[in-house]
């Protein structure tokens, strides 16, 4: 068990492009002088995220799951010693800042899914992530004037050969294939489609240069080939294909086996490759008689097993919340895996119901049913559509959950935190009835002699509230209509506490003379 008890944490920002910026953080968490010492594999993880509030807590956004690099995810951890960390990354502040929905951005420290061996994380005595969230004031808003296409870096590449190769070489071979590469720290965030090139030759050399033997321009599958690239997130290619091995061997005269990864003519969007406008690409070569080869094999009559001994394949969620406009139909709910799907078509099954307590209700705001989308073989990524109702009532914000259904998921497929998304759908109705819309808000006076509970009971049966006069602005069109009259609005007060039934900050109030009246002084 380890238990933090302290922690600093400091960020430095260069704007790159539009939203895109340079992220360097700077962290130290330290345990508890009782805590155990900590030591193992991919143990820590370091995110980041816009909020709503200073807490972080609800929905998130832009999040990036992991900043740390692959050697800082493995540090030793020991009892009233700072946990330090220096990590980099380019983050998207779209929709964080200061006068966007998500005004605060936040670092999260937690343990990592995959830590070996298993442990107890605790923040204090809680079993939490530790969430340390600023105010965006500062956040870089400008871009200087530079390259604005995004940019793929890598610091390491290995590749890994098997060849079943045929009795006859006039047939063709089943060559396994797999290229880990490091993005670098600094790397953009390169989404799309038709991104990436992998091929295939035999060479003379062992730098790949000269003529090549039967080259395969490209061995990627479509959904492999627009594979999605995060800073510190491992990028893995595996394959299966036939190759021509004729002539390519320890014996032959191409007794080299290369691949040539790099960025495909059609990217869109276009992008940087190795930071170059250049048609830079990555050769690796390995000597065939050092390859993994299964002498005197037809491929056609190989059967593969799958191998349970194997690392499971996690799914998760790219996102705890979704926020959707009530018109919106359909809503796209994304997922990745930590690793390609090299064994078979994956299917995932969803539950969609109610939450606890009910908000969103069935059948009415959305379609409760069961649904299921395919991973295919050399895919890392997933999508799932599920239906919204709209209608034509005024409504609060409303949630419901689509939940992955483990009891249909293989053996060797497990879920990695969560096993549910919420979705919160978002009012898109216009100002109805008796409302009329001022500022974006759709207000309606209720002239009836009642108490304050009485006022906030006939406001919520019509799915609204008492209007929260949170701002100057705000005042000034409530105080036009009650046009003299008296009014509840949406405030409370609990010993010298004043609050806001919205949730907005207390900065603002101009009572009129006498201050507010009411049981409970409403």
């Amino acid at each position: 068990m380890v238990a933090f008890v302290n922690f600093v944490v400091r960020h430095s920002f260069v704007t790159q492009s539009n939203d895109i910026t340079d992220m360097t953080v700077a962290a130290a968490f330290k345990p508890h002088e009782i805590s155990e010492t900590i030591s193992g594999t991919n143990l820590w993880r370091l995110g980041f995220f816009g909020a709503r509030n200073m807490e972080g807590t609800g929905p998130r956004a832009n999040e990036i799951h992991q900043l740390l690099p692959p050697a800082q995810r493995s540090q030793t951890a020991f009892p009233g010693q700072n946990l330090t960390f220096d990590a980099s990354s380019r983050v998207n502040l779209n929709n964080i800042g200061p006068d966007q929905s998500f005004p605060f951005y936040c670092v999260e420290f937690a343990k990592n899914p995959l830590a070996d061996p298993d442990f107890t994380f605790q923040v204090a005595n809680d079993e939490v992530p530790a969430i340390l969230c600023q105010n965006s004031q500062s956040l870089p808003r400008s871009a200087p004037e530079q390259e604005t296409r995004p940019s793929a870096l890598f610091t390491s590449v290995i590749t890994r050969f098997q060849i079943t190769r045929s009795p006859d070489d006039t047939i063709p071979s089943r060559a396994t294939i797999t290229v880990t590469l490091e993005p670098h720290p600094r790397t953009d965030v390169i989404t799309g489609t038709n991104l990436w090139q992998l091929g295939f030759f035999g060479s003379r050399n062992s730098d790949g240069s000269g003529e090549r033997k039967n080259e395969s321009p490209q061995l990627l599958l479509p959904v492999q080939a627009s594979q999605p690239l995060h800073p510190n997130e491992p990028f893995v290619l595996s394959v299966e294909r036939l190759v021509n091995m004729a002539g390519i061997g320890p014996d032959e005269s191409f007794p080299y086996l290369c691949v040539e990864f790099g960025k495909q003519p059609t990217a869109s969007p276009e992008f940087l490759f190795l930071g170059s406008d250049e048609d830079q690409t990555i050769v690796l070569c390995e000597n065939a008689r050092d390859t993994k080869q299964v002498p005197d094999a037809f491929p056609e009559d190989l059967v593969a097993e799958p191998d349970l001994t194997e690392d499971p394949i996690l799914i998760e969620f790219t996102t705890n919340d979704l926020i959707v406009q009530e018109d919106n139909d359909d809503v796209t709910i994304n997922l990745n895996l930590n690793q390609i799907n090299d064994r078979e078509d994956l299917t995932i099954s969803f539950r969609i119901r109610e939450t606890n307590p009910a908000s969103a209700t069935s059948g009415k705001d959305f379609r409760e049913e069961t649904v299921s989308t395919t991973v295919p073989i050399g895919s890392q990524v997933a999508s799932v559509t599920v239906r919204v109702l709209d209608d034509d009532q005024r409504e609060r914000t409303e949630t419901f959950v689509v939940e992955i259904d483990e009891t249909t998921l293989p053996e060797n497929v497990q879920v990695d935190g969560q096993n549910f998304i919420t979705i919160h759908i978002e009012d898109s109705d216009c100002c109805s009835n008796e409302y009329f819309e001022m500022g974006e808000v759709c207000y309606r006076k209720v002239i009836e002699l009642l108490n304050f509970d009485e006022a906030r009971e006939v406001c919520q049966q019509d799915g609204a509230e008492l209007a929260s006069v949170s701002t100057p602005s705000k005042n000034s069109i409530v105080s036009d209509i009650a046009n003299g009259q008296r009014c509840w609005v949406g405030a409370v007060v609990h010993g010298d506490e004043y609050t806001w039934l919205n949730g907005d900050p207390w900065s603002f109030s101009n009572w009129r003379k006498g201050g507010p009246i009411g049981p409970d002084v409403h």
